[in-house]
């Protein structure tokens, strides 16, 4: 079942031209293939999915955060001119208030501490909410700490949830113990990634689209882009028929949740296969 699995991923990510980060790598835990139990318990924990990050569960996002801290920076010059320059239209186009974008600058620009290595945005600013990458992250964690892990290890086969909630207390300081340097965490973005890979794909096929359809780019976001994380919009585009459109962007169908809400974006578009609907009425577009 795994070899089809893989099989199949492998031939959509060729099919999208994304290269998979390594041979071994199309889903979470891949890791730990070729261990039979850390496989099984990383899977165990993965599958309680939000729980691991948030605060009324396991508290992982605060502990990663804090964790992470002193790898932030400031948000680059040049960047900080993008997302304004990008704030500025989305208010000039009605899309957010001029209180929004003060805001968004204020707080999410200038007030901003992320992290950068020469200027790129890292994968490692999601791990905090990303359960696929946490799950990874814990079971390493987990075999690191040798025979005193083993109660644990075996709690969480049986009941994941019972079992983690047992180390809680302790995570703070087994993370502080078995990540003495808080770069290591940079390696535990193998699913951020490949999500992030064919977002970023889908992004270019519908930019390029839109562009041979007459269409002008206004502004492209890209991995780590602010104006996509606050304001739902990947893409502004605009032709003379139809005006200038904020777009959110998604592989396929199955990844749009039509519940979301998107307030900032007139159109979602479907990159495989092309289509585009209207936010609000989520009925198809025609041009």
């Amino acid at each position: 079942m795994e070899n089809l699995i893989k099989e199949d991923v492998t031939r959509m990510l060729s099919i999208m031209g994304v290269q998979p980060l390594n041979e071994a790598y199309y889903q979470e835990c891949s890791r730990f293939f070729g261990d039979k139990e850390k496989l099984q318990v990383c899977k165990r924990i993965a599958s309680l999915k939000s729980w691991l990050h948030k605060d009324d569960g396991l508290g992982m996002k605060g502990i990663i955060n804090d964790k992470l801290t002193d790898l932030k920076t400031d948000v680059p010059d040049n960047l900080k001119e993008k997302f304004i320059n990008a704030a500025n239209l989305l208010q000039k186009l009605g899309k957010i208030t001029e209180r929004q974008k003060n805001n968004f600058i204020n707080n999410r620009v200038n007030g901003a501490k992320l992290i950068y290595v020469d200027g790129e945005w890292q994968p490692a600013n999601k791990l905090n909410t990303n359960y696929s990458d946490i799950a990874e992250l814990i079971t390493d964690l987990l075999y690191r700490g040798g025979d005193n892990a083993r109660p644990f290890i075996d709690g969480i086969i049986v009941d994941p949830k019972s079992g983690l909630l047992s180390l809680k207390k302790y995570l703070p300081r087994l993370v502080g113990r078995y990540f003495d340097d808080s770069k290591e965490l940079l390696g535990y973005t193998k699913n951020i990634q490949r999500s992030s890979d064919i977002g970023e794909v889908a992004e270019n096929e519908v930019k390029s689209k839109l562009e041979e359809m007459g269409f002008v780019s206004e502004y492209t976001g890209g991995n780590g882009d602010l104006i996509d994380m606050v304001f739902g919009t990947d893409l502004i585009m605009s032709r003379n028929d139809v005006g200038t459109k904020t777009i959110q962007v998604k592989n396929s169908e199955w990844a749009w949740d039509r519940n979301e809400d998107y307030n900032n974006v007139d159109w979602v578009i479907i990159a495989n296969p092309f289509t585009i609907y209207d936010n609000k009425t989520k009925q198809k577009v025609e041009l």
